[in-house]
C-alpha cells in the first residue's frame, strides 16, 4: 500500500469518472423536468421538436437504467 500525506495521491492513481445508473437516471428527469418547463404552445417547430426529443430519449435512459438495476438485482437474487 502506498502511504499519502494530506491530499497527496500516489503516481499510479487514475481517475476516470463513471455514470451509474442511477446517476442517468437523476440526469435524465432532470431533463425532462427542463422540458416540461417550456411552454409547448408558445415555442417554435424546432423548439417543439428539441422538447420532443429531450422527452424521448431521457424516457429511454430511463428504461434502460432501470432494466439494468431490475436484471441486477433478479439475477443476484436467484
Amino acid at each position: 500500500m502506498t502511504d499519502t500525506t494530506d491530499n497527496e495521491l500516489p503516481d499510479d492513481f487514475e481517475f476516470s469518472p463513471g455514470e451509474t445508473d442511477s446517476e442517468i437516471i437523476a440526469s435524465a428527469y432532470n431533463a425532462m423536468l427542463c422540458a416540461e418547463s417550456f411552454d409547448y404552445g408558445m415555442c417554435s417547430r424546432n423548439d417543439r421538436k428539441m422538447i420532443d426529443d429531450i422527452r424521448e430519449w431521457s424516457l429511454k435512459l430511463i428504461h434502460n437504467s432501470l432494466k439494468n438495476i431490475y436484471e441486477a438485482n433478479i439475477n443476484s437474487e436467484a
